[in-house]
């Protein structure tokens, strides 16, 4: 009697030590990580051999309870094996279950979205818009709106370029703001630099002479 009153008693002092102990380790005889509140490993070594093998269920749903009459606990990740929903880790939301390792797949209504993640999911977001009619014109229809240009110059000037220069091209009535086309074809970035010259840019770099034909608008 007095032996079993002592195992007893070792029983209870096992118990009521482990009910203490925050942490757990399973696998090896190395205290746990002390970060960690479950903490997995096959030995003692700082890198293991062997993974996590979640519990495999068979999901016919995404709203599918695991056991029935008893509502699933937010945060539980579970392996799915079927391919109604496919294979993958779930994890149950609170109203479905959403696998968690893939992104989600863009449709037509995420046009003119960016896919970014704040750390913790990754989401649809506005990142680059423009205000205009009161609504964001990368969201909604807009009529187009007319535009009346006026040519102000077109003719075909000889022009010498050195490199990594500048061409000064005197055009009376060109001021600044106005826009001109390069009609040639060739390498040559064209702007109204001041009111009456027009700047010319030889984007090949060696120095050259070319017939070049312009238009300006305004």
């Amino acid at each position: 009697m007095k032996k079993v009153l002592f195992f007893m008693f070792l029983l209870f002092l096992g118990l009521g030590a482990a009910s203490v102990k925050a942490q757990v380790r399973i696998g090896g005889n190395a205290a746990p990580n002390a970060s960690a509140l479950l903490d997995l490993n096959a030995t003692d070594a700082a890198i293991g051999t062997k993974g996590l093998a979640l519990p495999r269920v068979s999901l016919a749903s995404d709203t599918m309870q695991l056991t029935i009459g008893v509502v699933n606990l937010t945060g539980m990740l579970v392996y799915n094996t079927t391919a109604t929903l496919g294979a993958g880790l779930y994890s149950w939301t609170g109203s479905r279950w959403k696998k968690v390792d893939v992104v989600p797949a863009p449709t037509s209504a995420d046009s003119g979205l960016f896919l970014i993640s704040n750390g913790s999911f990754v989401a649809w977001q506005r990142r680059y818009q423009f205000y205009e009619m009161g609504g964001w014109s990368i969201n909604t229809a807009q009529t187009p709106k007319p535009a009346n240009w006026t040519i102000i110059a077109d003719t075909t000037v000889r022009v010498h370029f050195w490199k990594n220069k500048w061409a000064q091209i005197p055009v009376n009535a060109v001021r600044v703001g106005d826009i001109c086309l390069n009609r040639t074809g060739t390498d040559v970035v064209l702007m109204a630099k001041s009111w009456g010259y027009m700047g010319a840019y030889w984007l090949t770099g060696d120095s050259t002479t070319i017939d070049l034909r312009f238009t300006c608008f305004r």
